[in-house]
């Protein structure tokens, strides 16, 4: 996915957003592996990004066959976390230093619009549930996120960590998409 991320920003077949919400799904799993396994595998990807046409199926083919999936299922849940971050009384100083906002209403604005736009298309949130579940099980996923920030998860769900790492992600991702006027429709 990594690849297709960089080829398909750079063929100009994905917006930065697209890029971002793939780079993020692909970088996850590679958590697990160790440093050294990590520079190989960021070799074959290099390797394989300076040998990939813009036409090519593996790049092409996928972006366009799984488009609305991204939309309608990768991205929802960043700019579920962003909104919910953007709400709180005092947002988190990672999220506040990754959008750089002063002032949170235009994005959330477009956040829940976005996400009303997705339940009226027809399109089925990851997991296949109606959305007002989906969106409430994600609101519950970013509380937690933030009591993980605080040092508070009692359940250890998340690493102060990690949960910093998926905040920055949703405020870069949802920056990104907040700057294409034609990704909000």
């Amino acid at each position: 996915m990594e690849i297709i991320a960089q080829r398909g920003l750079g063929c100009g077949l994905l917006v930065p957003w697209q890029a971002a919400v793939l780079r993020a799904q692909s970088l996850e799993p590679l958590k697990r592996f160790d440093p050294e396994m990590r520079g190989r595998i960021a070799a074959e990807v290099g390797s394989g990004v300076e040998s990939t046409p813009c036409d090519a199926p593996m790049v092409a083919g996928w972006i366009e066959s799984t488009r609305d999936g991204v939309e309608a299922e990768m991205l929802p849940p960043y700019l579920i976390v962003y909104r919910e971050m953007a709400s709180a009384e005092n947002p988190p100083a990672v999220f506040a230093a990754t959008a750089l906002r002063l002032d949170y209403t235009v994005a959330i604005d477009a956040i829940n619009a976005k996400l009303e736009a997705l339940e009226a298309s027809g399109a089925t949130p990851e997991g296949g549930k109606p959305w007002s579940d989906y969106i409430a099980r994600t609101s519950e996923a970013a509380a937690t996120i933030a009591r993980a920030l605080r040092g508070e998860d009692e359940d250890g769900k998340y690493s102060p960590d990690e949960a910093a790492a998926l905040v920055a992600q949703s405020a870069l991702i949802t920056e990104l998409w907040l700057q294409e006027p034609a990704s909000r429709q």
